[in-house]
């Protein structure tokens, strides 16, 4: 695998990562939504084809702004389109 990115090139034979799906909040997030860093939830995406995701890792941080991320392989199963609406279960 070749990672390119805009301090160089980084080739590796074996070893990558694949992040786990998170929401990124704000402790005042984490208050309101009553979790904690580190807890997993569920969230749920409505939609044409409406999808629950498990095991989402909550991020909390004061330099973070709401945010729900998956990666692309995820998005695609959902039928999930850029941005738009999500609910913790």
């Amino acid at each position: 695998i070749t990672f390119i990115g805009p301090k160089g090139v980084l080739s590796l034979l074996e070893g990558a990562i694949r992040a786990a799906r998170h929401i990124h909040m704000t402790p005042k997030d984490a208050e309101y939504y009553q979790v904690k860093n580190g807890d997993r939830v569920k969230v749920e995406v409505s939609g044409e084809h409406g999808v629950i995701y498990k095991d989402v890792v909550i991020r909390v941080s004061s330099k973070s702004k709401l945010a729900f991320h998956l990666d692309t392989d995820e998005a695609n199963a959902g039928n999930v389109k850029g941005t738009g609406l999500a609910r913790i279960l």
